[in-house]
């Protein structure tokens, strides 16, 4: 939850940096289903750094762990730092090739191209 008051409050090098650190502990704890919460935060960070595309990637890669693991933690994100952070329907319809390239992603490669700065 730090890194999303973070970035809520524009800090976004220190949101990046407590997700970062978060990814390291689920790891850890090999809490797969938690990455959820990871990836649909950095989702908002992608967003704040008006790089839609690479939200929606990222949403889409949340959306599917959540439906193979069952985990509906994202929720928790959304309501913590406001549903205006996410990526909205307007940029899901405009980039459904990263909505699939996301959903096509298994954890690790999700978490990979989280950590990645570039969104390469």
């Amino acid at each position: 939850m730090v890194g999303l008051a973070a970035l809520v409050l524009g800090q976004l090098e220190r949101a990046r940096t407590s997700f970062a650190e978060a990814i390291g502990i689920f790891s850890a704890a090999n809490d797969v289903s938690a990455f959820t919460v990871i990836l649909d935060s950095y989702a908002a960070l992608a967003m704040a750094d008006h790089q839609p595309a690479r939200a929606v990637r990222l949403t889409g890669a949340a959306a599917a762990l959540r439906e193979r693991t069952g985990a509906e933690l994202g929720v928790l994100t959304k309501e913590f730092g406001g549903a205006e952070l996410y990526p909205t329907h307007v940029e899901l319809a405009a980039y459904p090739g990263e909505w699939e390239a996301g959903r096509a992603m298994d954890a690790s490669a999700a978490v990979a191209y989280a950590l990645a700065q570039d969104g390469s």
